[in-house]
């Protein structure tokens, strides 16, 4: 279930990374909206990345705790 969680929101952290590569040389925000929102994407997507890799790496130190010690 938790792989399931972590794989979400390493796609939805993508997705915003793509999104916000495409704003950056598009002129569909004026000026001044164009950084803050490009900002706030990147922030959310590093946000959703360190989830990601938090939940991944307590996954497997769970699976190696369980094959070594059985509970």
């Amino acid at each position: 279930m938790l792989r399931k969680w972590a794989n979400g929101f390493m796609w939805t952290a993508w997705v915003l990374v793509f999104t916000t590569m495409l704003l950056m040389g598009s002129y569909i925000l004026p000026s001044s909206n164009e950084f803050r929102v490009m900002t706030l994407g990147l922030i959310i997507a590093g946000i959703l990345f360190l989830i990601t890799f938090l939940l991944f790496s307590w996954i497997t130190i769970q699976k190696k705790s369980f094959a070594e010690t059985g509970w």
